[in-house]
């Protein structure tokens, strides 16, 4: 059977209708003109917004196994993805022969299931399996959606958008993607006390594009966005797979700021690297004085929740003014918070490297936007250069320290938790720059210290004369200690900020509202180990540092003992760390707002 679609002749209200709207019109326009479904009670709302979609050419077929294969025939002569639902349960199992034809013969297919809420798994619900891992084996990609209980027509979009990219990768071959999509009652007919009418739905959501080349990017696909007459701002963070002067050239070229992270390396002073950001945008003037037209993103993300809501808050598809581009490699999507209009993947430094050269020289009289951000990091690293001379050791300075006094002939590994937000934060790197590493796809504290002695060990091949450095907190540092037990003629040295405990707490907002007790207990998680008689019987060599000359010091000792592994203790307190982040914080506010006056 098939079936003429038609623009809605009733209101559809409700949530899970404003839900299966947005997805239905993301996938039409970014391409989808079929789709296929059975009879079902749990995907009425998307089975209602298929059929009023007017771009979209619906089939209805009784039974999900034959619906499954009809669909598979249509992507097999389109080569455009097609769109196969079912309801929950057993009905979304009759999809596995297709979906395994489908993979293994490379067509592309959205896969859509209905499911019931989560919490009716395992309670004897009708209807109800375990849908999210159907097809794990046989598809690029499944694509989780939540029960829509409150409007994110963002967040909705972009993984509609993700799922149509995926289905359609080059890289991975054409194949299925699953979505899966939870729905609580009532399905259709929802309270018209909700008030979430399919007419409310923007027309102008953003939605996100996936542009891909297995060599450079074309520039005139971003012309209009990667334009100096434009306020932009470069975002770079580590795995960039980009030279920092290629980079440099890109950003003097668009007059726009560069907002590195130390992982990304930029051994180079230019005025247009920007390392202060976290400390700049808590400026709220600041924010609202800068808010750019368009944000080029490369690498991966930082550590920053500040620059994090800085880049959602301005970014289009969240009702700001910025067109998000991310570009990278292959299979090297970064966008946890779905805020990218435009993802392209390929030869990521040709594709700098060639834009730059299209962009040639175009110098502008009007340099206000660059340099209100250089304004803003020199004052921002002015200020805390001269708090560092009058200030104690504190756990920001052993930071900015360690990054000024290494150099290019270093590596520094940086443990997850507050040591790379400090690093982020306060270190400010020289002409010659240490290359900075660290854990940060989906690690936390597990396995530090091993993976800096493999690094380290690693790291010899390519700097003979050079030095490893490890930053880690203590319960990072007691959590891998067996690593040190098991050490077979690794160097390197390891300082240690031992703070009595998990300090990134501190930071978070269960701080305030849990009693001293209750906290220390289940966040705090003070220990009291004896550090230094710890590691006297495992026969490893401990310096201390308590002033900020003591940080070069140590590293000139260390240097006279390449071979050796040592460790460096800081001892700091949780609270007065917390008072010491706030005091510099307040700083740079003030000394940045002085710079808009």
């Amino acid at each position: 059977m098939s079936k003429v679609a038609k623009e809605p002749s009733s209101p559809a209200n409700g949530i899970n209708m404003a839900f299966a709207y947005t997805i239905v019109r993301t996938l039409a326009t970014l391409g989808v003109t079929d789709a296929v479904i059975s009879p079902g009670s749990r995907s009425t709302p998307v089975a209602i917004a298929l059929a009023r979609e007017s771009r979209i050419r619906l089939y209805v077929k009784l039974d999900e196994r034959s619906a499954g294969f009809f669909a598979l025939g249509l992507s097999k002569i389109s080569n455009r993805p097609t769109v196969v639902l079912t309801t929950s349960g057993t009905a979304a199992t009759e999809l596995r022969p297709c979906v395994t034809e489908a993979f293994h013969s490379k067509v592309p297919l959205i896969v859509a299931t209905s499911d019931r809420p989560p919490e009716l798994l395992g309670v004897g619900a009708a209807q109800t399996i375990s849908q999210i891992a159907l097809f794990d084996d046989v598809i690029n990609e499944k694509i989780l959606f939540s029960v829509p209980k409150s409007v994110d027509y963002g967040v909705w979009v972009s993984l509609a958008s993700q799922a149509f990219a995926k289905a359609t990768d080059e890289y991975l071959g054409m194949a299925p993607v699953h979505m899966n999509l939870p729905f609580a009652e009532p399905l259709y007919d929802q309270s018209e006390a909700e008030d979430f009418s399919v007419a409310n739905i923007p027309v102008d959501v953003a939605i996100s594009r996936t542009y891909k080349t297995k060599g450079i990017c074309d520039f005139e696909v971003v012309r209009r966005f990667i334009d100096p007459n434009l306020n932009g701002v470069i975002v770079a963070g580590g795995r960039s797979e980009l030279k920092a002067g290629t980079l440099s050239h890109l950003a003097a070229a668009l007059g726009w700021p560069v907002v590195v992270d130390h992982r990304f390396g930029g051994r180079f002073k230019e005025a247009t690297y920007i390392r202060g950001a976290d400390l700049i945008l808590r400026s709220s003037r600041f924010q609202s004085c800068m808010t750019p037209d368009v944000v080029l993103r490369i690498g991966e993300t930082h550590a920053s929740k500040i620059l994090s809501e800085y880049l959602v808050n301005t970014s289009h598809s969240r009702g700001g003014s910025a067109f998000t581009v991310q570009l990278g490699p292959a299979g090297s999507t970064v966008d946890p918070n779905r805020s990218v209009d435009l993802f392209l993947h390929g030869d990521v430094e040709g594709t700098v490297a060639s834009w730059s050269d299209q962009i040639g020289d175009q110098r502008l009289c009007d340099t206000e936007w660059l340099d209100g951000w250089v304004r803003a990091e020199r004052a921002v690293q002015s200020t805390l250069d001269a708090d560092m001379v009058a200030s104690s050791l504190n756990e920001p300075y052993l930071a900015r320290s360690l990054v000024r006094e290494l150099s290019s002939k270093d590596m520094l590994f940086v443990s997850s938790s507050m040591p790379i937000r400090d690093i982020e934060f306060f270190g400010d790197m020289s002409n010659d720059s240490v290359t900075v590493v660290a854990n940060r796809g989906v690690n936390g504290i597990d396995g530090v210290v091993s993976t800096f002695l493999g690094a380290s060990d690693s790291w010899k091949d390519r700097s003979s004369d050079g030095i490893s450095v490890l930053l880690v907190g203590d319960l990072a540092f007691l959590y891998d200690l067996t690593a040190l037990l098991y050490r077979d003629r690794e160097s390197g040295v390891i300082f240690v900020t031992d703070n009595q405990g998990g300090a990134i707490f501190s930071f978070l907002s269960q701080h305030e509202r849990l009693d001293t007790f209750e906290f220390e207990r289940l966040f705090g998680t003070p220990q009291s180990v004896d550090f230094e008689d710890l590691l006297e019987g495992m026969k490893i060599p401990v310096h201390r540092v308590a002033a900020v000359s003591d940080v070069a010091e140590v590293l000139n000792l260390v240097r006279s003992k390449p071979d050796e592994l040592s460790v460096v203790l800081f001892k700091s307190e949780r609270e007065l760390n917390l008072k010491e982040h706030e005091r510099l914080y307040s700083l740079c506010v003030t000394a940045v707002e002085k710079t808009l006056d």
